[in-house]
């Protein structure tokens, strides 16, 4: 992999970070959504690319960026999984009863009090992510500063 090839790489990451995070957001407004992004920090897709370049990533940024972005990774997993839960529950749900959200998820309808949790955990979603997204921009920096050569071959 190239230069160009990891910094478009981190915006990628970037990106699908930024798309989760409106997921839920549409979530909590009760809008809709093809379907819940998976609690498993190596299932959803920033883990798959994220895990899927890491010995490249660690190589380019070393140990410590690479360690950090893993760790915000998993926070915001560990912070997720109670909203997924949330929600995951009203859409294994056949006792509930189906409303406006079920149109379009196949998700039961989603009680207030439940949407008042999923508010508070997104909230704590908002600072991880911030983290995340910082710690994915100074390693795009990072990446942008060094030299072709560090990729295993110069520009001609």
């Amino acid at each position: 992999m190239d230069k160009l090839q990891t910094v478009t790489l981190m915006e990628d990451l970037k990106l699908l970070h930024q798309f989760q995070m409106h997921k839920i957001e549409l979530l909590i407004n009760q809008k809709d959504v093809d379907e819940l992004t998976t609690a498993s920090k190596t299932q959803c897709p920033f883990g798959e690319l994220l895990y899927a370049n890491e010995i490249h990533l660690t190589n380019i940024l070393g140990l410590i960026f690479f360690k950090k972005i893993d760790t915000f990774h998993d926070s915001w997993h560990r912070e997720y999984i109670k909203v997924y839960d949330i929600f995951e529950d009203y859409s294994t749900s056949k006792n509930r009863k189906k409303g406006f959200f079920s149109k379009f998820a196949g998700v039961s309808k989603v009680s207030e009090m439940d949407i008042d949790k999923a508010k508070l955990y997104y909230s704590e979603l908002i600072s991880i992510s911030s983290e995340l997204i910082s710690t994915l921009d100074m390693c795009k920096r990072r990446v942008s500063a060094l030299s072709e050569t560090k990729f295993g071959k110069a520009l001609p």
